[in-house]
This record gives C-alpha cells, sequence and structure tokens, in this order.
C-alpha cells in the first residue's frame, strides 16, 4: 500500500483481494464477487503497509486426544493471525501439547488448499 492511500483506495485494494480470495475459495473464476453475501468465512488484516485476506473454509475442528476422548472443537478466528491460537480448555491444551500433528490437522481443516497460478490465473 502507499503511504497516501484513500479510503476508496484502499476500498479497491479491498475488492480486489476479496475477488482472488472468492476465486480460490469457491472454486469460480468470477469477478467483481459480491460483498454483500460471502460464501466463506475469512479473517482481515490491516497495517499501515499491508492488507492481507485469509480464507477460512470451515471454522474448526474437533479432534481425539490420546484416550479417545473428543475434545474441542478447536475453532480459529483472528488470534491466528498473530500466531495465537486460543483454547477453551485444559483437554484440548494438553491434546495439542501431546501431539503437535493436531494443530496440523486443525489448520488443514479451515484453510483453503492450496493451487496453481494456472488453476486461478496470477496473484
Amino acid at each position: 500500500m502507499t503511504d497516501d492511500a484513500t479510503p476508496n483506495k484502499l476500498y479497491e485494494i479491498y475488492k480486489q483481494l476479496l475477488d482472488r480470495v472468492a476465486a480460490i475459495a469457491t472454486g469460480s473464476d468470477s469477478k467483481n464477487y459480491t460483498l454483500k453475501r460471502p460464501s466463506f468465512s475469512y479473517n482481515l488484516a490491516l497495517t499501515d503497509r499491508a492488507m492481507v485476506i485469509c480464507p477460512r473454509i470451515s471454522e474448526g475442528l474437533k479432534f481425539k486426544d490420546s484416550d479417545g476422548d473428543v475434545v474441542g472443537p478447536i475453532s480459529l478466528n483472528g488470534t491466528i493471525l498473530g500466531g495465537t491460537l486460543l483454547v477453551k480448555t485444559e483437554q484440548e491444551w494438553d491434546a495439542l501439547r501431546k501431539d503437535e500433528k493436531k494443530l496440523r490437522d486443525i489448520l488443514q481443516a479451515i484453510g483453503v488448499p492450496p493451487v496453481t497460478n494456472a488453476e486461478i490465473g496470477q496473484l
């Protein structure tokens, strides 16, 4: 972004990013995605130098601890943009600490699978 970005310019950048993310998240190549009702969840990070949209295809994942008991669901929200994860119970925390693969499983469950530039065009 530039130092002299106006509100209108920021809005245009946001719409362009949303169009790109919508193409990936929905598997379409349509342009001018409607901002009224996104068909996917996403987080928006904005600083004085960058704007990032992180789409999610689900809100989280239930998983089992080492005893086979279902814990969670672990839901990911904007805190993930800061590299943090909020757990609500000690059982969730213990299960994640004991098996780091579970965190990868959660991230894979919420994220949009990677695509090549040929599939959606240059980003």
